[in-house]
């Protein structure tokens, strides 16, 4: 195995011993070098390599086009000869730091941005050493920007992101709250941890003051007793950087809360109300990042480090947001007539001279430019992936103690920016039981984010969730298992509750707990002590098998979710929609995996990609291949019907692309209703009512078009196919029963469930197919309170060895079997 660094000579000269030193996870001899890419297009490659394309130096958005193309002909040169290849942003100069001063805003450069965005588009990892820079400088790492520190962080990086790691051992668990408890009361719920059969606490995530009670003052013995105590007990922490809940001091003294576009300033007392931007917030969230690491490196039972909490892109107006805003776009156009163009600012008046002059996003008599409210919210998205990125190098720097985060589809992220800097992805999620879809969907979606399998549900409730504004009625007895059987099925590493003692103060008292207010069992008590039974009964079938994935993929976009936040006709939501879809094919029987844009699709049959409003070159050509090997694609209701702006696309191809490769023109897009815009499809069963925005065509030679009845859009299809790629224009009135969908998903997607040859199921069942070097496994949940059929299509025996024949069978009610085959 070689290492190879690629940048120019005249870049940082490496320790190359120290860099090597740092790859504990290397398989056997290694041999470092540090190369241009000159030298790189001469080299011999081999499929053991791991290549890092260090590029950031010397370009902007201005000559972005010949730097790309370079990137992508250094990449073009790994892939063909097998090798594994990285991106790395550039350093940032010390003395330039210094120059511009600790109170200077971070904004990503041109150079940054474009690694960023070919990384996003290529699914490759970034080691992000521009961000390193900037955190360092302001947590004051000592010695950060010497050649033998950088080398050093280099090798964990590579050592972390590019090499095989160790198996995740099987976590559960609560989040504990020692700062709202007596000592006495924390040492007893220390103690019912273990009794209970938990493994994991995670702790930390809101406690900053505890931890810096005045400015400068640091209380880590407190972070450190606790661990002592936990780590007596055989208990495993995750510990969370507290950087959601800045303390009165710091909003007290300092201008750093969140302004909204009405000018009103967030105040203190709930969390996440500070500015991620704002330079005096941002070097002390990293210098607490710094001392928790260093912390939390000195305790074994530190499993991983959890950086902040739900993160979610606010929208803010404050002055150093106002300072930004024209940086990035400085840096994102490369000139004020490329974004004019862009954004087609003809239109009202709205051309800018300069990017000083760009107004943010605020109140106005009507609405915003698309274009302009989506920059706003990409630039938002792009500074909390900063923010995180800063928080996540100090830990590499710091400690190897794994890295993650607990997202959640609810907010607004690009979650593969985000994820890409840490190691491997975490979830919350809190789905009622008669939602039950919306929860596998969760699971479908984060594990397959990263190439990684390793996932974790961080937060879940044991029985409902709840605040003071939000009372919720709890699961029914027995459901908990069922959320936890399928997650460790699916690949998830922990299944964790929020939380372990319900809470007496704040706002969130209402939700629900491990234990109540007064250490009695809560509602959900009786399943949490079934869960430590069940995952103590199948972990061994657990580490003995690994998850095996669908040949089915429904795609899903951060993207689409940001474009529809913005231009949703006050009738769409994203994830309602993408939910909804994804039930129809669960309903089906068929398991889906919910993939990412930039996913490679080279192990499916079936890919199908509804609303993702925006179909980017690579997504494109990705599609393109995957059709041209044979794959049966799915496209729309309202796929590529904008453009990565969030403009309508107009150079001739009102599809952008999709339109001119599937022979579809004369396209349209209106609201269907009950009255004059009627769109009825004929079939065999009868007509089939479209409502909604829906897209109509006309087909040309070559390509079929379904029989749709529209008065006003007569003569054209909302269904067309051609070879095997289809475009569906709308969705039905009732797609769950819908003959059109059923006749649809049948004859398309049906084909390709991967168990179709070993079991057949019905809606309220999910499956989950684990492979043993000798048998198959299908992990299989009732996920109702009513008996449900199933059909096996072979024997197979389930995990007390009971034989099941070939035939129909019964599951009863929240009720769970493995079946191996």
């Amino acid at each position: 195995m070689a290492i190879i660094i690629v940048n120019r000579k005249t870049g940082i000269a490496l320790d190359l011993e120290t860099l090597t030193s740092h790859l504990p996870h290397i398989a056997g001899p290694a041999q470092c070098m540090q190369i241009d890419i000159g030298e790189l297009r001469q080299l011999k490659l081999h499929s053991t390599d791991q290549v890092l394309l260090a590029f950031g130096y010397g370009t902007s958005a201005s000559d972005g086009v010949s730097a790309e193309n370079t990137l992508r002909e250094a990449l073009s040169l790994c892939q063909k000869q097998g090798a594994t290849a990285a991106l790395c942003t550039g350093m940032i100069d010390r003395d330039t730091l210094i120059a511009a001063g600790e109170d200077a805003p971070y904004c990503r450069s041109g150079d940054s941005q474009l690694i960023h965005r070919l990384a996003d588009d290529l699914r490759l990892r970034v080691c992000d050493l521009e961000n390193y820079s900037h955190a360092a400088f302001l947590a004051n790492l000592p010695d950060a920007f010497d050649a033998s520190a950088i080398s050093a962080f280099l090798g964990s990086w590579i050592d972390r992101r590019l090499l095989p790691q160790d198996d995740c051992p099987y976590h559960y668990g609560a989040s504990f709250y020692p700062e709202l408890w007596a000592d006495s009361v924390n040492e007893s719920d220390m103690d019912r941890v273990a009794a209970i059969g938990m493994t994991t606490v995670r702790l930390g995530e809101f406690f900053w003051d505890k931890l810096e009670p005045a400015d400068g003052e640091y209380h880590m013995e407190y972070l450190d007793a606790l661990l002592n105590s936990l780590e007596k007990r055989g208990i495993d922490a995750i510990v969370g950087i507290p950087t959601p809940t800045p303390p009165r001091w710091m909003t007290r003294d300092h201008d750093t809360n969140i302004v909204l576009d009405d000018g009103r300033i967030e105040g203190h007392g709930s969390r996440q109300h500070c500015c991620t931007k704002n330079p005096f917030f941002r070097r002390k969230a990293f210098e607490l990042t710094a001392r928790v690491a260093q912390t939390a490196d000195r305790h074994r039972n530190v499993k991983a480090i959890q950086i902040d909490n739900e993160f979610k892109a606010r929208l803010c107006f404050c002055d150093t947001c106002r300072a930004l805003w024209p940086q990035w776009l400085k840096e994102h156009y490369g000139t004020v007539d490329a974004m004019n163009e862009a954004w087609g600012t003809s239109i009202w008046s709205e051309r800018y001279d300069d990017f000083d002059s760009v107004v943010l996003p605020g109140r106005t008599p009507f609405r915003h430019n698309s274009a302009l409210d989506n920059a706003f919210h990409r630039f938002c998205e792009d500074e909390a992936n900063d923010f995180a990125s800063g928080e996540a190098q100090i830990i590499v720097a710091c400690t190897s103690i794994p890295v993650t985060h607990n997202t959640s589809m609810g907010f607004d992220m690009r979650n593969f920016d985000l994820f890409n800097q840490l190691d491997f992805v975490s979830f919350d999620t809190y789905i009622p039981q008669d939602m039950y879809w919306a929860y596998t969907l969760n699971l479908d979606r984060w594990r397959n984010l990263l190439p990684r399998d390793d996932f974790m549900l961080m937060e879940t409730s044991a029985s409902h969730a709840g605040h003071i504004g939000n009372y919720v009625s709890p699961h029914p007895a027995g459901y908990v298992p069922q959320e936890a059987f399928l997650a460790y099925a699916s690949g998830a590493k922990a299944f964790m509750y929020w939380l372990l003692r319900a809470q007496a103060y704040g706002v969130e008292q209402p939700h629900s707990a491990v234990l109540t207010q007064n250490g009695e069992p809560d509602l959900g008590y009786a399943d949490v002590l079934e869960t430590a039974h069940m995952l103590k009964r199948y972990e061994p079938m657990l580490a003995g098998s690994r998850p095996i994935r669908s040949t089915v993929a429904l795609m899903y976009s951060d993207d689409a979710k940001r474009y529809y936040d913005i231009d949703n006709g006050g009738i769409y939501n994203y994830r309602s929609l993408i939910t909804d879809f994804y039930r129809m094919l669960l309903g089906h029987g068929i398991s889906v995996e919910v993939i990412p844009e930039n996913a490679l699709l080279d192990s499916f049959e079936c890919v199908l990609v509804p609303f993702v409003r925006h179909v980017g070159d690579d997504l494109r050509a990705r599609l393109h291949a995957f059709a041209d090997r044979g794959g049966t694609l799915i496209l729309g209701p309202m796929t590529a019907d904008r453009t990565g702006e969030l403009t309508w696309p107009h150079d001739g191809d009102a599809l952008d692309g999709i339109g001119s490769w599937l022979g579809l023109t004369d396209v349209v897009a209106f609201l269907a209703n009950d009255s004059g815009a009627k769109v009825e499809v004929r079939t065999e069963q009868g007509n089939d009512r479209f409502t909604g925005m829906v897209t109509m065509f006309k087909v040309k030679d070559g390509t079929h078009a379904y029989p749709t009845d529209c008065d006003v859009a007569d003569g054209r299809t909302i269904l067309a196919s051609r070879g095997t790629v289809s475009y569906v224009g709308g969705l039905p009135a009732d797609p769950e029963h819908s003959p059109f969908w059923d006749d649809l998903i049948e004859r398309l997607v049906k084909p390709h469930e991967p168990d179709r040859d070993l079991i057949r199921i019905c809606a309220g069942l999910v499956k989950y197919r684990r492979s043993t070097p000798s048998a198959d496994q299908l992990w299989l949940a009732n996920m109702t309170d009513s008996p449900l059929p199933f059909t096996l299509m072979r024997d197979a025996s389930d995990e007390r060895g009971t034989i099941w024949n070939r035939g129909e069978h019964t599951l009863d009610g929240f009720s769970r079997i493995v079946l191996t085959m």
